[in-house]
């Protein structure tokens, strides 16, 4: 799975911590929080997956480990 570690602040001043799997599909990015997606397989991934409204994005910081 090809993911980017990023911080995504929504714009109610939420926090996220974790991977992105894609950007914007559908106006949606794919998000699983945490380091988890380090260590999952897809299937377990796919459990984990957040979708999260481009909309509802008030920035991303991606970064490296």
């Amino acid at each position: 799975m090809n993911t980017t570690q990023a911080i995504v602040l929504l714009k109610n001043g939420t926090k996220k911590f974790g991977s992105i799997i894609n950007s914007e599909l559908n106006g949606t990015i794919l998000f699983i929080a945490g380091d988890e997606s380090l260590f999952l397989d897809n299937e377990k991934a796919s459990q984990l997956i957040q979708y999260i409204p481009v909309e509802d994005i008030e920035s991303i910081d991606t970064y490296l480990k």
